[in-house]
């Protein structure tokens, strides 16, 4: 503003002058502010999926001092100090497994509140899993499984007890981020971002999780040929298939080689060939690694697992190697029989029994039937074989044998009934997640792997690859650019429109005079006249000069002496004299001949060149003369259009700026921080997109404003053009970061980007009523209070108070204009 007021006065700039004004202030702590405020709510606001800080985190000396050395608390030596785990449930590890124990879970509750009631998803759960083993936890699908995935992840809390990874306690959020730099979770829903290809997706998880810069091409490439989806590599995630984005997310589970891995059904929705695919790398890494897996597949656990874990309710029923399972809870031999139509069942069961008194008969179907046989009579098995082959009329086609399955073990555990529990997932305001693990609003797991790049680089390399994913997804969001295209459009429109309609006005009114409007022979005006006479009153000759006229291809008549007649048979007319040895020339129009003088002093000009030998040659054009308050509508029209303008642009922001709102919807965000993402790392990384955007956007849409400012005194153009650089630059930082705030308080709402650029305007158009109104009462501390908290009134402020005042001051020139013609 005081630069536009030393345009006006003429007075002389200084920068220290600007330092009177407090909007550079305002926006310099607003963006400061906003940027400290999203760091801090991004820890501390509960999120749906994830454990927030205390309020006053930073002060603790644990926040800034990280821990180097693991937790030294009380922690249970083994499973068999577990109150909930009775010995003969549990089959001791061998041991070379002594001291291995890397997950240790002691009494982990986990309560969740539905209304008015209380339910346990875990009761009691109390487990060590150690390292070199692959450890499946099998149950029914509301069992609890997810629940305990979640709390060793960090994505939930639980209620009582003591949980720790590596000796590291996963209630201590200090302590977890430990934990997330060696462990790497599958979630059991495909969760990678959509808009980005596979190589791409690898790509940035790799960059997250801290592999160098030189070794991510390597490492994208070994996966995209372990998994066998190189031929899918450049297709975009969400138009992948359930099998594909599957063996995606496998595989930004394993980019860094983790030392933990937490997988949630890692096979699910795969071909038999892509799961033993599987088994195979899982089996490849299981040296020095933890490996903790769930599935519904008894196969997969029977084949894949060292150990088995089956939950049932929330409790843990059993652990240990599936012989070990089968023969506990094992039903022992199933004895199937394919038989034909003269089969005596009778005599079958007889003759089983009569061996094996101890044998059931579970099934009988048309051509088959079927017996369970138990462990302790195998001695026995050999004798019934033999009856059973030497008597040929039975009606046997043949027999086989099989051992107990594991489905067996489970389907006993559970007692074969309906499971009418439900797991209660993660949860956001004591609300119930579903009736089924599988159902939990896509409940998110993420991944991290071993970092090998830490501190500022890593945190460098991390808001690099957010910012080239937001580029990305900004990229290829049609929407987007067709909104921003048609606001820009809404906006510049009227202005163009103006201006090319007085651009074609004026050059309507600009063409060029030349000799052949009036003295071209052969044409005649009015009532007959034409062409030019000249009169030589020097008392000697001019033929020199009479040449040089003609030489313009123009008609005309000489004579000598003073003697005209009275009758106007030309449209102009040049006399010669000669005083004092120098000629003077005086000049004679017809009256109805309109811009007649101005083409003579043009013949004049051109034939004394042509006197001379010059090729050169003069042209006159004419042009509409415009009146002062013709200009001054044009600056009123400007100064409109601003004001128009600054109501609009804070509908821009939104609609690039607040896509936090859609990662939040589909639980990347914490799918990000799990994988080890610096929450400044993401808001700086998609700031590094969004600012640079929006200054792009205020640039075209006030160029004019720019423009016409800088030209009305050039002697300001530099100054004044830093200034608005530098003021508009602020403005853009401290709008951006403080859309960051809203979308973050109102991630939970589903509101769409339209909504908030709607917003917006409205808010533009309250903050220009606030403006007016307490610049006419004299309230200055309310509008230094908004300049504080709302960045976006700075800028309405400064543009409504310069184009108030340059509005003003055309109004009364234009009447001063009108008064004095």
């Amino acid at each position: 503003m005081q630069v536009l007021y030393f345009q006006k006065y003429g007075r002389t700039f200084d920068f220290t002058d600007l330092m009177l004004e407090p909007y550079g202030y305002c926006l310099l702590i607003d963006s400061v502010l906003y940027m400290l405020l999203a760091f801090y709510f991004d820890k501390v606001v509960p999120d749906k999926y994830g454990v927030p800080y205390p309020p006053l985190f930073f002060l603790k000396k644990t926040y800034w001092c990280k821990p180097k050395s693991p937790y030294t608390g009380n922690v249970p030596t083994s499973e068999w100090s577990h109150g909930s785990i009775f010995s003969d449930n549990t089959e001791p590890v061998p041991p070379e497994f002594d001291g291995k124990e890397a997950i240790r879970l002691n009494n982990i509750k986990k309560n969740y509140k539905m209304k008015s009631t209380e339910k346990e998803a875990l009761k009691g759960l109390s487990l060590d899993i150690y390292e070199g083993q692959i450890t499946a936890i099998l149950g029914h699908s509301t069992s609890g499984k997810t629940t305990l995935l979640n709390i060793l992840s960090g994505l939930s809390k639980p209620s009582d007890g003591f949980a720790s990874i590596f000796k590291y306690n996963v209630c201590e959020k200090e302590h977890m981020e430990k934990i997330w730099e060696i462990s790497a979770i599958c979630p059991e829903w495909n969760i990678q971002f959509e808009f980005l290809t596979v190589r791409e997706n690898l790509k940035t998880f790799a960059k997250i999780k801290g592999i160098p810069s030189n070794a991510v091409e390597k490492e994208v490439e070994k996966l995209l040929t372990l998994l066998d989806i190189k031929a899918t590599q450049n297709t975009q995630a969400n138009h992948l298939s359930g099998g594909q984005k599957r063996k995606l997310s496998l595989g930004i589970t394993l980019l860094g080689e983790p030392q933990v891995l937490l997988l949630d059904e890692p096979t699910s929705g795969l071909d038999p060939y892509s799961r033993h695919q599987v088994w195979s790398l899982l089996n490849e890494r299981k040296a020095g690694r933890v490996i903790l897996f769930t599935t519904q597949f008894m196969d997969e656990a029977d084949i894949l697992s060292d150990r088995k874990a089956i939950i049932s309710h929330g409790r843990l029923q059993c652990v240990g190697s599936s012989l070990f399972l089968k023969k506990k809870w094992g039903i022992g031999y199933h004895l199937r029989m394919h038989t034909n139509e003269s089969c005596n069942f009778e005599r079958i069961t007889s003759l089983v029994k009569h061996h094996i008194p101890a044998a059931k008969k579970s099934g009988q179907h048309e051509n088959e039937l079927s017996y369970t046989l138990p462990l302790q009579n195998v001695d026995k098995f050999s004798d019934l074989f033999s009856d059973m082959d030497h008597q040929t009329n039975l009606g046997l086609i043949n027999y086989g044998v099989t051992m107990t399955t594991l489905e067996d073990v489970f389907l006993k555990l559970e007692g074969n009934e309906n499971i009418k529990e439900e797991d209660y997932g993660i949860l956001h305001g004591g609300e119930v997640a579903g009736k089924d693990e599988t159902e939990q609003d896509h409940l998110l797991l993420s991944d991290t792997g071993k970092v090998t790049v830490k501190g500022t680089e890593l945190w460098r390399q991390q808001v690099y690859a957010i910012a080239r994913m937001h580029f990305l997804n900004l990229k290829r969001e049609s929407k987007i650019w067709g909104t921003l295209l048609l606001l820009t459009g809404v906006i510049l429109a009227p202005y163009i429109i103006e201006f090319t309609t007085y651009s074609v006005w004026l050059n309507l009114q600009y063409e060029e005079i030349h000799p052949g409007l009036y003295f071209e022979p052969g044409k005649q005006f009015f009532g007959g006249t034409s062409g030019l006479l000249v009169i030589n009153n020097t008392g000697g000759k001019i033929d020199n000069f009479i040449q040089a006229l003609k030489s313009q291809n123009i008609l005309m008549d000489v004579i000598s002496g003073n003697i005209v007649s009275d009758q106007l048979v030309h449209n102009g007319a040049i006399k010669v004299n000669l005083e004092n040895k120098k000629y003077r020339f005086t000049l004679m129009c017809h009256m109805e001949i309109t811009n007649c003088y101005p083409v003579l002093v043009n013949i004049i000009s051109n034939a004394f060149l042509h006197m001379f030998n010059s090729t050169a040659h003069l042209r006159t054009w004419n042009h509409v003369f415009t009146e002062e308050h013709l200009d001054n509508h044009l600056w009123m029209l400007m100064e409109t259009y601003m004001v128009a303008a600054s109501i609009v642009l804070p509908a821009f922001p939104p609609q690039f700026a607040m896509r936090s709102n859609q990662d939040y919807m589909i639980r990347t965000h914490s799918q990000l921080r799990i994988a080890g993402l610096f929450p400044s790392a993401y808001w700086c990384g998609q700031a590094l997109v969004d600012m640079p955007l929006n200054c792009i956007l205020l640039l075209l849409i006030l160029w004019p404003w720019f423009i016409n400012i800088g030209a009305t005194n050039p002697q300001f153009a530099p100054s004044l053009i830093f200034c608005l650089v530098a003021f508009f630059l602020g403005y853009s930082i401290s709008t951006v970061l403080f859309l960051y705030i809203i979308a973050f308080v109102f991630r939970q709402k589903k509101h769409t980007a339209s909504f908030w650029s709607v917003t917006s305007i409205l808010v533009m158009l309250l903050l220009f009523i606030i403006s007016i109104t307490t610049s006419s009462i004299s309230m200055p501390y309310i509008r230094h209070l908004l300049s504080f908290f709302v960045p976006m009134f700075p800028v309405t402020n400064f543009i409504m108070s310069s184009t108030f005042v340059s509005a003003i001051l055309s109004i009364l020139l234009a009447y001063s204009y009108e008064n004095w013609i």
